[in-house]
């Protein structure tokens, strides 16, 4: 209160009494996010990112009902594998690949990568055995080298095994070009810059938010995924449709658009990456139901389409046996690059049976298929690690 020129006392103006109480509740909401800040950054601090825990309920002959598929936000599936910098005595093994090497229908002991490790655990019971696998598909070899680059010196992995083919001979369309920077500009995740950047790597409370909506996402996915036979649906209709499309018979690769290069840039950048870890190289040709010669209960498991990224034409289904073609064309210069690299190549092309036992598609293999690839592996794998 106070008096006006006249001499009569005059309230305070409510504007002024307003953006007191604004002021004085803005300041209470900082200090209330001070403290929130305090507590969390001392007690319970919050990371950045999540990974992915999905439980999968299938009926699909030749894999468990039930899967576990577990990936942290590192991108990386674990099998044995300790937080950390790798203790003395560890031996760990990464491997990078298509869908068979994923293994998103298989729980992680039933991966041929997993059957090589409880092989390994059985047969040296006195060392630790860490596997872990890129737990990404669909992706092409450069994502694969992209992750190499980012992720080996932290892991330190004793071995690396690298088993692609089938993917990058299909996910690349016929208007497809060789990018040579294109590498380069893959990202892993999805990459926060700026302010929002800044925010997420000060501030405990932005993370929570953030890890809150991950969670939110996740729970999504999971009651999309989760539901039962979700995956077994999903490749029968793969099939269905898979039987409509018109079939082309090759696809023409000329200089400087054979998706060859990418893949053979693939192989370098990762050897590359694993040399400067310290680590051996086992490169693999990636066996797969495509052939020539091709029975037709066999044919029938056939799911991916050609062309899926351009627009230009419609979905057609490939040949199974220029898939194979191609696919040896693609093996006879892994081999001559793993030759001049020094590092060993076993090709599996064609040495795992090609029907329901081992296959669910192009790909795809069951925990008999799995188990084919390990005992086929386990030689190779035994002699770079003594």
């Amino acid at each position: 209160m106070f008096q006006c020129s006249n001499g009569t006392p005059r309230l305070a103006s409510p504007l002024k009494k307003s953006s007191k109480f604004i002021f004085t509740a803005l300041g209470a909401l900082a200090a209330l996010f001070a403290v929130v800040e305090l507590v969390l950054h001392l007690v319970i601090p919050v990371e950045a990112d999540l990974g992915t825990s999905l439980i999968l309920n299938n009926q699909i002959q030749g894999v468990s009902s039930k899967v576990h598929f577990d990936v942290g936000r590192d991108l990386l599936r674990r099998s044995g594998w300790s937080d950390g910098a790798k203790a003395s005595g560890t031996v760990r093994v990464l491997c990078i690949g298509g869908p068979a090497t994923v293994g998103i229908l298989q729980n992680v002991e039933d991966t041929w990568w997993g059957q090589i490790q409880n092989v390994l655990k059985a047969a040296h019971p006195n060392k630790r055995f860490e596997f872990g696998a890129l737990g990404v598909e669909s992706k092409g070899i450069r994502f694969g080298a992209k992750w190499a680059q980012t992720y080996f010196g932290e892991f330190t992995p004793d071995l690396v095994i690298v088993q692609h083919g089938i993917e990058d001979v299909l996910i690349h369309p016929e208007s497809y070009q060789y990018d040579p920077d294109g590498l380069h500009r893959i990202q892993l995740h999805r990459e926060r810059t700026g302010f929002k950047s800044l925010l997420v790597k000060s501030s405990q409370v932005v993370r929570r938010f953030t890890r809150s909506r991950q969670e939110t996402g996740q729970k999504l996915r999971q009651k999309q995924i989760g539901q039962p036979n979700y995956f077994g649906m999903m490749l029968d209709v793969g099939r269905a449709r898979y039987l409509e499309l018109d079939q082309v018979f090759s696809i023409p690769r000329a200089k400087g658009s054979d998706p060859l290069d990418e893949y053979l840039e693939g192989l370098r950048t990762i050897v590359a990456a694993s040399r400067e870890s310290g680590s051996e190289v086992l490169l693999v040709g990636e066996p797969t139901l495509c052939g020539e010669f091709m029975e037709l209960n066999a044919r029938q498991l056939l799911t991916t389409p050609v062309g899926v990224n351009d627009p230009a034409k419609p979905f057609q289904k490939p040949e199974p046996g220029w898939v194979e073609k191609e696919l040896y064309r693609y093996y006879a210069a892994a081999n001559e690059f793993a030759s001049e690299a020094n590092v060993p190549f076993v090709n599996l092309l064609g040495a795992v049976p090609q029907d329901r036992a081992h296959f669910l598609n192009e790909a795809l293999l069951t925990d008999e298929g799995a188990r084919k690839v390990s005992q086929l592996l386990l030689p190779a794998v035994e002699k770079l690690l003594k």
